[in-house]
């Protein structure tokens, strides 16, 4: 899918839920308020109709046509139902007509606590128990259950208003639906111009941006893209530029190294040929092979003309190898290593290094940790090299490692060589002088210490390392 799409759908999804979440929390909030004001109308109508009844009540001496009159009057104007609920001193005074006695305890109850009772009977439907207490003019009409005028907090009756909350709470409803739906159009084109405004900012870029690093993958580094207000946009196309400029300058870099390469190699064809027939040369078969020779000497001249231009920059390299008990890799570490100062001390201390390191790995491999004494080899050579092959496959012989230390600047040279076996009693070897001849072992010991500036053990034996004073061939000392 492609990226646009994906961030239309995404957006989509998010204003979609989001307005979804809206329209129900506010249509709640909308319908409670709705209900909450249809409640307080019809509490102020209850109020109105118990102050009515009770000015006709007051008026017309309990005329309970005039009374019947008003209740009709108000009924047809405000969608309730109405009941009047006597108390039983009033029933005793003027009888008792049909449903004038409490229906229920709440009814009952306004009766006797003289307080008004609200009841919701249903989802639409309040009920409204309006006690009528009496005052100072209530008496002149109203007598107890002795005969005497009623004091005054007594309660006569109440009326009970039950309203109907369905239309208003349907007109509210309409009203909330036409609001959600305004305001949901409002959303949704609200969310379009968000697309749009992403589309533009985001989207298109982003695509130019892939598109470019697509032709730069075929090659093609001859891209344009747009300038856009977002910053970190501008910063990713700023890098593509940046990219498509390096690649193309390493392009053509390259394809004039291909030039040179291919010129290069016609020259040296045409240097052959000129000479092969002097050389008896078969110019099909030999020719092709000697190019190559050639090719790789002029490549490996040009390798060390580049080595030797970084050598002044060079201020101290160290190097760290472990190998295995195995004596066939003395000589490749031994070159190695020589070959890594070759280039700044010389062929010829480059030489002696090498002899010295092959000296002193020899002694960690066979003494050290195959543990092959040096005695056995001056009384038995081959025994000697048989016992060393028998332990290169036993345990703990196998096991053991050396590990080898090199630290090289440009006055001194340092290769510290470790094995992992018991160590020997160095300091009764070195007391012979390097001139001693009549050693009937050690002479390796002699060698190390005549070819090194100094030569140092630990204290067990079985770490020797190797200081060498060199005087540095690097350009600019």
């Amino acid at each position: 899918m492609k990226l646009q799409w994906k961030i239309a759908l995404s957006v989509a999804l998010v204003g979609i839920i989001t307005a979804l979440f809206v329209n129900i929390v506010l249509y709640k909030y909308l319908h409670s308020q709705g209900m909450a004001e249809a409640k307080q109308e019809a509490r102020q109508t209850a109020s109105l109709i118990r102050t009515a009844l009770l000015n006709v009540m007051i008026s017309t001496g309990g005329d309970y046509k005039e009374i019947e009159k008003v209740i009709k009057d108000i009924q047809n104007e405000h969608f309730m139902s109405f009941r009047m609920v006597k108390s039983a001193h009033v029933i005793k005074q003027h009888g008792m007509r049909l449903g004038e006695e409490p229906a229920d305890p709440m009814e009952a109850g306004a009766l006797f606590s003289g307080k008004i009772i609200e009841s919701m009977d249903n989802s639409h439907k309040l009920r409204i128990i309006y006690p009528f207490v009496t005052d100072e003019r209530c008496g002149q009409c109203h007598v107890d259950m002795d005969g005497n005028p009623v004091g005054i907090g007594v309660v006569n009756g109440a009326a009970v208003l039950a309203f109907d909350l369905s239309r208003k709470l349907e007109e509210g409803r309409s009203l909330i639906l036409y609001i959600l739906g305004v305001l949901t159009l409002g959303a949704f084109l609200f969310l379009i111009v968000i697309l749009i405004v992403i589309d533009r900012t985001l989207t298109m870029p982003v695509m130019k941006i892939a598109e470019a690093i697509k032709e730069i993958k075929n090659e093609n580094y001859n891209i344009t893209l747009p300038e856009v207000d977002t910053h970190e946009i501008n910063i990713m196309a700023e890098v593509v530029r940046e990219a498509a400029v390096d690649l193309s300058k390493r392009r053509d870099d390259r394809e004039k190294v291909i030039s040179q390469e291919r010129s290069r190699a016609m020259e040296i064809e045409k240097f052959v040929r000129g000479r092969a027939s002097s050389l008896g040369l078969d110019v099909e078969s030999e020719i092709p092979e000697i190019m190559g020779r050639l090719t790789s000497a002029v490549d490996e001249v040009k390798k060390k003309n580049m080595v030797s231009r970084a050598l002044p920059y060079v201020h101290e390299e160290k190097s760290v190898m472990t190998i295995p008990s195995e004596p066939d890799l003395i000589p490749a570490v031994s070159a190695y290593i020589a070959g890594l100062v070759e280039q700044t001390i010389g062929p010829a201390k480059a030489g002696s290094l090498e002899l010295t390191l092959d000296e002193a790995l020899s002694n960690a491999i066979y003494h050290g940790n195959l543990e092959v004494p040096s005695q056995i080899k001056a009384d038995d050579f081959d025994k000697f090299y048989e016992l060393a092959r028998e332990r290169q496959r036993e345990t703990p012989y196998c096991d053991r490692m050396v590990s080898i230390y090199f630290d090289h600047n440009r006055d001194s040279l340092k290769v510290r060589v470790n094995d992992e076996g018991e160590g020997f009693d160095w300091k009764s070897l070195m007391s012979f002088s390097p001139e001693s001849n009549d050693l009937p072992h050690g002479r390796g010991l002699v060698l190390m210490q005549a070819l090194s500036s100094r030569l140092e053990f630990n204290e067990r034996g079985n770490e020797v390392t190797l200081h060498f004073n060199v005087e540095s061939r690097m350009p600019g000392r």
